[in-house]
């Protein structure tokens, strides 16, 4: 790992000498700047943000106690090394407070200011590897989070007020799905380390969750998801695509939006072009904002067809443009019951109205109620009512 330096010293044939005559390269260490006062210096780092700064401490304009004590408000992880002179090592122990670890004789030899930053430098590496095992753990939680309200737990609390999600498609030269899940995992939480954007394995594909503040996408997000495609180009030798849905504000319908994602996976795998891709996406996710209305499409497709024998889950999914697991878990949430067990009840409720108010057969009913096999018919109204359709209609007989 390579660091940064800036050097900050008001006399130039000193400022030259530090810069040109210690071998900062085998410390790996980058002279990325130099100033000559403290005003400079504030404005350097700034622009070049160094990872160290090297500064004299008597200089015009701004002293370097000064500068570093401006430096870490703004930039609180810079390191600081002074170099003093005997007369006012005491002036810089009055730095302390701000954290400064290092402190040179300014004429010391140019090992001993080579060694000096080196200690920063190894300070540097330890705080960047505790604060990585954080990052690690804090985005290990956030995962943890989004995969409880994935599987439908709104208790599990929401990590943002907003989110979005967007499937990854691989498709490689043969046009043929990359199903390698895990390792497209890999290589996007590599990218993706330090962003508000997670990637989760779910239902055998690759999901990315970004965490939004606002209602839509920064220039940061959709740079991130630019180069991740190119990242996973690189790292899969495959055309990585994205399908998005829009922004989700309420974080229980974070799992019907995913799956709803989901099951458009297979058909945008009939289409090879990312234009293609991106006008079924916009055609199909339309309804995302609204849940509820896909709910009415379907009851109202049961309404209309379930004396039809020919009903099935795949077309009650199908009037509301949706997968078949998706409008399971619709119904299920606005109705609480299944799609079958609703079309159930309707049968059952209309053949005991045709039991009660009509001479019909029990052969007639079952076909009226969409059975055309009489046995199965009242196999199913014994177990839902208790009783045969003939003990349910003489129970009913009016004397």
């Amino acid at each position: 790992m390579s660091y940064s330096l800036l050097i900050v010293d008001d006399d130039a044939i000193e400022r030259d000498g530090l810069t040109n005559n210690i071998r900062w390269n085998e410390a790996d260490i980058i002279v990325v700047g130099t100033a000559a006062n403290g005003n400079d210096g504030c404005r350097l780092v700034t622009e070049k943000k160094p990872d160290i700064v090297l500064t004299d401490i008597k200089m015009p304009l701004m002293d370097g106690v000064c500068m570093a004590t401006s430096i870490m408000r703004v930039m609180p992880n810079t390191r600081i090394v002074f170099l003093t002179a005997y007369e006012d090592f005491s002036y810089a122990k009055e730095a302390a407070s701000l954290g400064v670890h290092e402190y040179v004789l300014k004429y010391s030899c140019n090992d001993e200011i080579l060694d000096a930053v080196r200690r920063e430098c190894r300070r540097l590496d330890h705080e960047r590897a505790i604060h990585s095992k954080l990052q690690h753990y804090r985005r290990l939680e956030e995962e943890q989070r989004l995969y409880a309200l994935l599987a439908g737990n709104e208790n599990a609390g929401a990590c943002a007020p907003m989110f979005a999600v967007a499937a990854v498609l691989m498709f490689g030269k043969g046009k043929t799905p990359c199903a390698d899940s895990k390792r497209i995992k890999r290589l996007c939480d590599e990218h993706l380390m330090g962003s508000n954007i997670y990637a989760l394995q779910f239902e055998g594909e690759v999901l990315l969750i970004c965490c939004l503040e606002s209602d839509t996408f920064s220039q940061y997000e959709r740079q991130i998801l630019q180069t991740l495609c190119e990242r996973l180009k690189k790292g899969t030798g495959t055309e990585a695509f994205f399908l998005t849905s829009d922004v989700i504000r309420n974080a229980a319908d974070l799992s019907l939006v995913c799956r709803t994602l989901l099951s458009l996976i297979p058909v945008c795998e009939e289409h090879t072009d990312g234009a293609s891709k991106g006008l079924l996406a916009a055609a199909q996710i339309k309804n995302f904002k609204n849940p509820f209305g896909l709910y009415q499409k379907m009851t109202a497709y049961v309404e209309e067809n379930y004396t039809d024998s020919a009903i099935s889950l795949g077309k009650v999914a199908d009037a509301a443009f949706v997968s078949g697991s998706y409008a399971c878990t619709i119904f299920r949430r606005f109705s609480g019951s299944s799609i079958n067990s609703y079309i159930l009840a309707k049968r059952m409720d209309l053949a005991k109205r045709l039991l009660l108010s009509t001479d019909l057969t029990i052969s007639d009913i079952s076909l009226k109620t969409g059975y055309d096999n009489s046995r199965y018919f009242m196999m199913l109204f014994k177990r839902h009512s208790g009783k045969t359709p003939t003990e349910f209609r003489k129970g009913h007989i009016k004397d």
